[in-house]
């Protein structure tokens, strides 16, 4: 929240500068290159309001950065949603209701199951004897992963989008909806008084239907893809984040609440699609309406945790240490208890570290390790810094098994993100 934030902070600012302070205060609050999102955005009611995205670093008064920024989650792989058509002509809809109605039993069956999965997982996790701090951090890290509307900017303007795509589909479908079902209850008894056969009532039925279908047809198309857009958000970026937590528990919990968003979005497409059967005539000979099953996510195996344990072999001088998300060569020169480690590591990501520094070590205990790290991707030197990493270990001979205690670093040279920079601070001249 920035209310209040000016006088105590960036009140010097403001006054040096002759200028509103809120673009340094919040350049200056992140050392990396993060999107700012703003939270406090009302629902858009027009097209021109749905296409303005608010830039935090210039507007809203309650904003929070990218959390994509914050956090890697391109390991995640979403889902797809069922993929429905929209009915074309009466024929059409009663089709879908054949098929209709056995999907969203089914769909609301496995949902339910899915909820009480999540529900069984996280009172599992709450009643385990993991250290408290821990916990917290893990708990902030699950509930962080729904949150897609603060994801990136692309993900908050899916939510805005598929908000905005229902409010029109509703206020269009009221209004016609509402105009076709008076049209019809008239021709019903006019024609009935004129005791016209039921096939041409139901023709003449069928032809106001026709005309509701499609007025209706671009703005429900609209939404169904809006739901679709949302969801391939939600679920990437909650597979993502599970690389980031790494309790059993929480996992599964995630897992199957991939497949309850999954589900719960699939209802409000059937929903969405149900809302043209008032105004179709039923009971005639259909047949099936095709669908194409959706699928679930995938989040990565490696959480930041499994990535800890490591097993390294060693070959006088040489060593070569992996995990679940790495591969590293370590070249030592001893110096009694002390040596002089330069390491190469490659992870799966496509990240390439360095790391060179003192060493010490003890058979069978441990190793700590200080000095330089830096981390390259193919669009260049991404980090510098220091860094300092102890580990515990175990093993025979050659061969060990080690855990991370713990690490430390210092960013000496950030590397930008990709994309233009939000802008340079401010430069303040001596007097």
């Amino acid at each position: 929240e920035l209310e209040g934030y000016e006088p105590a902070v960036v009140g010097p600012v403001e006054a040096k500068l002759g200028e509103d302070p809120r673009q340094p205060y919040l350049k200056g609050m992140w050392r990396a290159r993060v999107r700012l999102l703003v939270k406090d955005v009302p629902v858009p009611t027009t097209e021109e309001e749905l296409e303005h995205l608010p830039d935090g670093y210039k507007e809203g008064n309650a904003i929070t950065p990218a959390l994509a920024d914050l956090y890697d989650v391109t390991s995640g792989r979403a889902g797809h949603l069922r993929v429905l058509r929209v009915p074309s002509s009466p024929a059409e809809v009663r089709s879908f209701v054949l098929t209709a109605v056995p999907l969203i039993a089914k769909d609301h069956n496995e949902a339910t199951g899915f909820r009480a999965q999540m529900d069984a997982q996280q009172m599992k996790f709450a009643q385990s004897p993991l250290p408290k701090l821990y916990k917290e951090r893990m708990q902030a890290l699950y509930q962080k992963s729904d949150e897609v509307e603060n994801a990136s900017p692309a993900s908050a303007r899916a939510v805005r989008d598929k908000r905005y795509r229902y409010d029109q589909y509703l206020k269009q479908l009221k209004e016609v909806r509402d105009a076709t079902l008076a049209t019809q209850m008239e021709i019903t008894l006019t024609y009935g008084k004129a005791h016209r056969s039921r096939e041409e009532i139901d023709a003449a039925l069928d032809a106001e239907a026709q005309k509701a279908i499609s007025r209706l047809s671009p703005s429900l198309r609209s939404y169904l893809r809006a739901i679709d857009d949302q969801f391939a958000f939600e679920s990437q970026f909650l597979h993502g984040m599970m690389s980031h937590v790494g309790v059993p528990s929480l996992r599964q919990a995630m897992v199957a609440e991939g497949e309850f968003f999954r589900l719960t979005r699939q209802l409000e497409q059937l929903d969405a699609l149900y809302q043209l059967v008032p105004m179709v005539v039923l009971g005639k000979p259909a047949d099936p309406f095709e669908v194409e099953d959706g699928g679930k996510g995938e989040g990565e195996e490696c959480s930041d945790d499994d990535a800890k344990w490591t097993l390294s072999v060693s070959a006088k001088i040489f060593e070569v240490e992996v995990s679940c998300r790495s591969v590293s060569l370590e070249v030592q020169a001893s110096l009694g208890l002390i040596s002089v480690s330069g390491e190469f590591g490659y992870e799966m990501s496509g990240t390439v570290t360095g790391f060179i520094g003192p060493k010490g070590s003890l058979e069978g205990v441990g190793s700590a390790k200080g000095g330089l790290y830096v981390t390259a991707t193919r669009e260049g030197i991404q980090d510098i810094g220091g860094k300092m990493e102890t580990k515990a270990s175990t093993g025979i001979g050659p061969v060990s098994i080690n855990r991370q205690i713990d690490e430390k670093s210092v960013s000496f040279f950030p590397g930008p993100e990709p994309g233009e920079a939000p802008g340079g601070l401010p430069v303040f001249e001596s007097e």
